[in-house]
């Protein structure tokens, strides 16, 4: 019978062993990704190139976030109950750097299509063509309606409302952005349109957005020549 106690222990104790370092190792391991994901976005978002240095403090910590979701999602998709404490932090630090701008500035808009046009396919096909939470497949025909507008409205502001953060991947990627906020204008009008599908594919007020929106569009191809 102490043989048999022995024994067990020895397994258990072995067991307890592996479990401990399993732990210390995935600490270890999230330590020193969370410390290289900081140091490679202090790096491409120098907050002292910043025009709104404490706004994009918040943006880069949202970005932060984001790229744990990246990560996390190779495992499981977005819409994943282990996804949400961390969707929760990159919206809230997202809000908490738009509420610091000035009202002259877009850079949320900047920050808003590089955070989420690959969770909910803005311009496009979601990461990984997970579905779970694309704008297609979520959004009701009102809420396509609101969807819309809003995005109408961040393309005026991101053609008129510039902001100097003069770092490559800013600039670099303005008028990218751009281009995916217009083709999601596009993909949200077949979302709100009744007749998008027959003769009829646009509206009068879709037709005179594009027409403000292409007006100003230029102000961002002259900046980029």
């Amino acid at each position: 019978m102490r043989f048999l106690f022995r024994e067990l222990f020895k397994r258990l104790r072995i067991r307890y062993i592996i479990l401990i370092l399993l732990v210390l190792f995935t600490f270890s391991y999230i330590s020193t990704f969370s410390k290289s994901t900081i140091n490679m976005l202090s790096n491409e978002f120098p907050l002292d190139k910043s025009p709104n240095p404490q706004a994009t403090e918040h943006f880069i910590k949202s970005m932060e976030y984001k790229n744990y979701i990246l990560n996390l999602h190779r495992f499981v998709d977005y819409d994943n109950f282990l996804m949400r404490p961390l969707f929760n932090k990159m919206n809230e630090e997202y809000e908490k750097g738009k509420s610091l701008l000035p009202e002259t500035s877009a850079e949320d808009v900047y920050w808003y299509v590089i955070l989420y046009r690959e969770i909910y396919g803005i311009g496009g096909i979601p990461d990984r063509r997970d579905m779970s939470m694309a704008f297609k497949t979520t959004l009701t025909k009102e809420e396509y309606k609101k969807h819309y507008e809003e995005i109408v409205d961040k393309i005026k502001r991101f053609a008129i409302n510039d902001f100097n953060y003069d770092v490559p991947r800013v600039t670099e990627y303005k008028f990218d952005f751009m281009i995916d906020l217009l083709n999601e204008l596009s993909l949200s009008a077949r979302g709100k349109l009744e007749n998008y599908e027959n003769e009829e594919k646009y509206d009068e007020e879709h037709l005179r957005n594009l027409i403000y929106i292409y007006i100003y569009i230029s102000n961002i191809q002259k900046i980029f020549k």
